[in-house]
């Protein structure tokens, strides 16, 4: 239960929860006593549980990972946890890794966005090459009369 919150009716309970159930619900009610709860009900921190929670000796759920710790460190721990899964960062892979093996898959990573030499201009590195070979006006050609000069490919 990550921040307790307390319901006018005595009950308690987590806070993103409790705070979701209010704001989708027509007619919001307590999970357990089924009082109404008003939809502008105020949410407030539970001390005494959360206290009690945030000392609670936890580890990580993410295989592989032998993290230990309290709950209350565990929200830090997940959000820098080499093990959790991550999804790659650059738009078109759907690729999926643990947060550890990211910096090298984004390396390899052929939707990886990068300039092309002759024109500056960014895209995916699966589309590079061809790109480079038929469609940058920027690209310089050998003169297809073999005189030896480089021209831009389309004057």
């Amino acid at each position: 239960m990550l921040k307790p919150v307390t319901l006018a009716c005595g009950h308690s309970g987590c806070q993103e929860c409790l705070a979701k159930l209010i704001r989708i619900e027509a007619n919001p009610k307590c999970p357990l006593c089924k009082q109404s709860v008003p939809s502008k009900a105020t949410l407030n921190l539970n001390i005494t549980l959360n206290d009690l929670t945030s000392q609670l000796e936890v580890r990580c759920t993410n295989s592989g990972c032998v993290w230990k710790g309290t709950y209350d460190s565990a929200e830090d721990h997940t959000n820098r946890c080499p093990k959790v899964r991550v999804a790659c960062e650059n738009e078109g892979c759907a690729a999926q890794m643990a947060r550890e093996e990211l910096d090298d898959h984004l390396t390899q990573c052929l939707k990886q966005k990068i300039p092309c030499s002759d024109c500056g201009f960014w895209m995916p590195k699966d589309v590079l090459h061809e790109h480079r070979t038929s469609l940058c006006s920027y690209k310089q050609i050998s003169c297809p009369l073999g005189c030896g000069m480089t021209l831009p490919r389309y004057v």
